[in-house]
């Protein structure tokens, strides 16, 4: 029964894109006094039909639920006569091809916009940074947002997460826009070393001339029941040392520890529960950089602009998925 719905569902959206896209193209015809012979929804024999008094078109539905089309005269075949397609100039011709796309474009928007309107969008904006992973070093705040990963302009997650996914592997470069306006440009050094679970990444910060200055440096070793983390600030006179282990009871702990550039402790705390142990251990990868994106709730025209956003993301994403496939990304 699933099957069924899913199929049923898939023609219905599959209509309705098909419609769309050809309603586009008979608005634009009928602009530019170009005669249609029929304008169908479905395909197949005609179970329904009304023909227009003004415009002489026929307005029918068809017994097969497959998209539709806008039959216009002179468009297959070449027709004398002051309606035709063919006889228009070239760039109506080529307004009235492209008005589909237009529509399909809109639709998307309209749509995209009422799930935002409903549910809510995510931005690039920062909602969370854990203290613990590498971004906390270069000091990376909630309200910031990230606005280029690796050359790619980032406009919400679907754009980082896809860059993400395909040079996962390599070192990185963030482009940070504070909450004060101000940009800045950090460059991650990784070196990963998966078998003997040891990860160490340099950061820098790089001005407009691309010259590097160190920011500070991270380093973490795992295993099942133990998680060393140190995060180290160049600026600071102090480093902080993370671990998440096992202890002899068998009960988890995590312990935060201030030390000195001698390394003689400052400060020690225990931090987070069990449970949040349990779950760091477990979820815990030298790739993840350690922060999230904000969901919000906007006014109808902060709306219709993150909505905008989300579908421009989708088609970069299309055309960087191919590029990726072709170079082995």
């Amino acid at each position: 029964m699933s099957i069924v719905l899913s199929i049923l569902i898939m023609l219905l959206i599959l209509t309705v894109l098909v419609v769309v896209h050809e309603w586009g193209h008979y608005i634009s015809a009928r602009i530019f006094g170009v005669k249609v012979n029929e304008f169908s929804i479905f395909m197949g024999p005609k179970i329904y039909s009304r023909v227009g008094k003004k415009t002489g078109t026929v307005f029918s539905i068809r017994c097969l639920p497959l998209g539709g089309f806008c039959a216009m005269e002179g468009e297959e075949t070449t027709e004398n006569t002051e309606g035709s397609f063919c006889n228009k100039p070239w760039w109506q011709r080529t307004i009235i091809l492209l008005s589909g796309v237009f529509m399909n474009i809109i639709l998307a928007i309209v749509v995209v916009t009422t799930i935002f309107m409903i549910y809510g969008y995510e931005t690039n904006k920062v909602s969370y940074v854990n203290e613990f992973m590498p971004v906390h070093v270069m000091n990376l705040e909630e309200g910031d947002r990230i606005t280029d990963f690796n050359g790619y302009s980032v406009l919400n997650p679907t754009d980082y997460n896809l860059v993400n996914y395909a040079v996962n592997l390599e070192d990185s470069v963030f482009e940070v826009e504070k909450k004060n306006g101000d940009t800045f440009v950090y460059k991650f050094d990784r070196n990963i070393d998966v078998e003997n679970k040891k990860c160490d990444i340099t950061i820098y910060s790089v001005d407009d001339d691309d010259k590097e200055k160190l920011i500070g440096k991270y380093y973490s070793s795992w295993d099942t029941d133990l998680l060393q983390i140190t995060n180290e600030i160049s600026d600071n006179n102090s480093y902080t040392d993370y671990r998440f282990y096992k202890n002899e009871n068998g009960k988890y702990c995590g312990e935060k520890s201030i030390k000195n550039k001698e390394g003689v402790v400052i400060s020690t705390q225990s931090i987070y529960t069990e449970h949040q142990v349990v779950s760091i251990l477990e979820t815990y990868s030298p790739y993840k950089f350690g922060f999230s994106f904000s969901a919000e709730k906007g006014n109808f025209f902060e709306t219709i602009g993150n909505a905008f956003k989300y579908n421009v993301s989708l088609v970069k994403s299309v055309f960087n998925s191919l590029k990726w496939l072709v170079t082995g990304r």
